[in-house]
């Protein structure tokens, strides 16, 4: 046999070998076994458990302090301005003397009425003793009708005159007492804007006067809110906290919505005895509206908003994440109350579950996670899960 024939025989030979190599590894001989898929990396949460109590309904606002009762004090009369009789910034009583004006004036007046008055008093009872002697004469027919009757037509002029005059009287004397400005109400002095030696008339103000104790808190809540307002009001009295240590009582609701911002003003009192409070001030305004009855609460921390609306995640037994769809019905502070999303069939929140408070970003249901130590400030998980 020629050595090119040989040649081309040796290939074939070596190539039928290497089929039957290849169909032996495929059908006779098991298939080298695959790499391990890696394993999924737990994700650190913080957790906290979800209670079920009543949760407090508390409204929130900005007030604003006002005084029950204010005055810009001013006189009655004109004349000099003689004394001031108490300091700037003085709590005065109703009725206490605060300026005196010059009373010689006002005295003259009076005296000058008092004359006038007896004067016609002293004339009046000698026409009334004429009436009386004419009528006795008429009737014995020694004097004339028309005189007794021009008696007693002067008698009443002159009863007149005298009413006049005691009105004239009463008015000097009440003009005297005006020259002493006492305080219409109780409260605090501010500056003051006239001092002595100074003209003063009816229209000029010589200091402000507010009431302190009691003082009054307006603010407004949004309209929702007014239900549960007159709600609570129906059932009694409706407590204010003033930044958060001032006991207030709410004693009056506006009739109507302001249309421009959608809110009722609202106005709250209190005693107000260190007068810890002033007119002006702007102060943080809690109400307290009852209570949801065994509400479901969790931590603000842990609701999340998604396109579906919001959503927290539970950790189960196997350490797993599992997101339940929730909605919330009120927010006081850092506590939510929850409740299942209307039309969630999932499994509902229950008391104890530990809801994820830090680490959803990097959280999807399913994944399993590590429950480390909650964030400095965060309240710890109450089921002996946390890990160091």
């Amino acid at each position: 046999m020629r050595p090119a024939k040989r040649g081309r025989l040796v290939l074939a030979g070596i190539a039928a070998v290497a089929v039957v190599a290849v169909g032996w590894s495929v059908l006779g001989k098991a298939p080298a076994s695959l790499p391990p898929a890696p394993k999924v990396r737990a994700v650190a949460v913080s957790v906290a458990p979800a209670r079920q109590q009543d949760f407090p309904l508390t409204a929130h606002s900005i007030g604003r302090v006002t005084a029950i009762a204010s005055v810009s004090l001013k006189a009655r009369v004109s004349g000099l301005l003689q004394e001031t009789l108490f300091r700037e910034g003085q709590m005065v009583s109703a009725g206490e003397v605060l300026f005196r004006l010059d009373r010689a004036p006002y005295e003259i007046a009076l005296r000058q009425a008092e004359a006038a008055l007896e004067r016609d008093q002293a004339q009046l009872a000698s026409v009334r003793a004429d009436v009386g002697r004419y009528g006795s004469l008429s009737q014995k027919g020694y004097a004339s009708t028309q005189q007794l009757e021009q008696t007693t037509a002067q008698a009443r002029a002159l009863a007149a005159t005298v009413a006049a005059d005691q009105a004239a009287v009463d008015l000097a004397r009440l003009n005297l007492s005006y020259t002493e400005v006492r305080a219409p109400i109780s409260g605090k002095t501010g500056a003051v804007r006239v001092h002595p030696g100074n003209l003063v008339n009816d229209s000029a103000a010589l200091v402000d006067l507010a009431t302190l104790s009691p003082i009054r808190i307006a603010f407004t809540l949004p309209q929702q809110d007014i239900p549960l307002v007159q709600a609570a009001m129906a059932g009694g009295a409706v407590q204010a906290v003033i930044n958060d240590r001032i006991a207030a009582t709410v004693d009056f609701v506006a009739p109507q919505v302001d249309a421009a911002t959608g809110t009722v003003e609202l106005r709250a009192t209190t005693a107000n005895q260190d007068l810890r409070l002033v007119p002006g001030e702007f102060v943080q305004v809690a109400v307290r509206l009852g209570s949801l009855p065994q509400a479901m609460i969790v931590p603000q921390e842990a609701i999340n908003a998604g396109q579906h609306g919001a959503y927290l995640y539970v950790i189960n037994g196997q350490q797993t994440a599992e997101m339940r769809r929730i909605k919330v019905l009120r927010q006081d502070g850092t506590q939510v109350a929850v409740a299942a999303a209307d039309g969630d069939s999932g499994p509902a929140l229950a008391a104890g579950d530990r809801v994820v408070t830090d680490g959803q970003l990097g959280l999807a249901p399913g994944l399993p996670v590590t429950v480390v130590s909650p964030p400095a400030g965060a309240p710890a998980p109450a089921d002996g899960t946390e890990k160091k």
